[in-house]
């Protein structure tokens, strides 16, 4: 069996969506897997590189339980409602892979509503001296359990940039990946 690339994990609420989440990513050659966690189970059935846990923790718990049962060399947190264009993946493990350092963030170009939002992505809006952030991120995953992962206090939003803020106090840093874009909707 291929060695997976990247494990795509998300606190997931809208199984209506995830057909189409699923049906984005088929169009990369790099292996990856698909971990839902979340109290709404699909009535429907997935390929074996998708895996859905039923559980009604907070969002922050459902993703920190789909990073435990990821086996990727690469963790990618997202929204269970992200559509993402041909070849994004392969793109983003590429550009990961051309710093050769485990301890780089990618973060995915982010459009909301047909408005590309990635500048607003820092600790104060778009001001450029502020830390970048990471909303739809990708990481090394023994770096991310090095760092101890999602911390349990948090509820939903956010935690994902206290990843990124602790990464970057442990010598990391945060890089846009300029071809690859997440769909998203709000």
């Amino acid at each position: 069996m291929p060695e997976i690339k990247i494990s795509i994990c998300a606190s997931a609420l809208r199984p209506a969506q995830w057909k189409t989440t699923y049906d984005s990513l088929t169009q990369n050659s790099i292996e990856w897997e698909l971990i839902y966690v979340g109290p709404n189970p699909p009535n429907y059935n997935f390929p074996s590189n998708f895996t859905y846990i039923q559980s009604n923790v907070k969002p922050a718990q459902c993703y920190e339980i789909a990073f435990r049962k990821a086996k990727g060399e690469l963790i990618h947190w997202t929204a269970d409602d992200a559509i993402y264009p041909p070849n994004a993946l392969d793109i983003v493990y590429n550009f990961f892979k051309c710093f050769n350092n485990n301890k780089v963030v990618v973060a995915f170009r982010t459009v909301e509503d047909g408005r590309d939002i990635t500048e607003f992505h820092r600790l104060r809006g778009k001001d450029p001296s502020a830390p970048r952030m990471a909303p739809f991120g990708v990481m090394n995953r023994e770096f991310f359990r090095e760092l101890g992962g999602y911390d349990r206090r948090f509820i939903c939003g956010q935690s994902e940039n206290d990843v990124v803020m602790r990464a970057c106090e442990a010598g990391g840093w945060v890089e846009i990946a300029p071809t690859s874009v997440i769909v998203n909707h709000r």
